[in-house]
């Protein structure tokens, strides 16, 4: 497990170092009964699915979204250095309740993937509902799995981007 850890924790860096989005100054750590909402926040995520999450975040196109993912995921990287258990399971909630896309980008989006939009689709829930796997490994303060479920967060990601980044771009990337 060890090198499972040290491996994860490398990968973790090497994408934090490549994110191009500022998190922001480090947050405070948050009391313990946080973490206890926290779980609850996740459990209940979990159970009502991630088409009927609740989000205050209005709908975006999908750069947005990924530029804030990419935020969250420099957070987690640096909240798993620091052992705050609390920003981890923040960002992890966080990540997994992102904005959902815009009508328009929704419309071109489709229209680009095509019969492939059901993949898309399936990539973005593997990558939420390992996220909120990764908020309750957080809660639970389980390094182990919470490393694990990083590397589930990291591998659909970059799996997704490896599909569909390239068709679904708008800046020439």
């Amino acid at each position: 497990m060890g090198q499972l850890r040290n491996g994860v924790l490398y990968a973790a860096l090497v994408l934090a170092t490549a994110c191009q989005a500022d998190p922001g100054p480090a947050e405070a750590s948050h009391e313990a009964d946080a973490g206890a909402a926290a779980h609850q926040t996740a459990d209940a995520d979990a159970a009502a699915g991630h088409d009927a999450h609740e989000t205050d975040q209005e709908p975006q196109p999908l750069l947005p979204i990924m530029m804030g993912m990419s935020a969250d995921m420099t957070a987690l990287t640096q909240a798993l250095w620091l052992e705050d258990y609390a920003m981890l399971s923040e960002r992890a909630r966080h990540l997994a309740g992102h904005a959902a896309i815009s009508d328009d980008e929704l419309a071109r989006i489709r229209s680009v993937l095509g019969p492939d939009m059901a993949a898309f689709e399936a990539a973005d829930e593997t990558v939420h509902e390992a996220a909120v796997r990764m908020s309750r490994a957080a809660d639970a303060r389980d390094t182990d799995r919470l490393l694990e479920e990083l590397a589930s967060v990291q591998r659909g990601c970059v799996a997704c981007h490896t599909q569909f980044r390239s068709r679904l771009s708008t800046t020439g990337r």
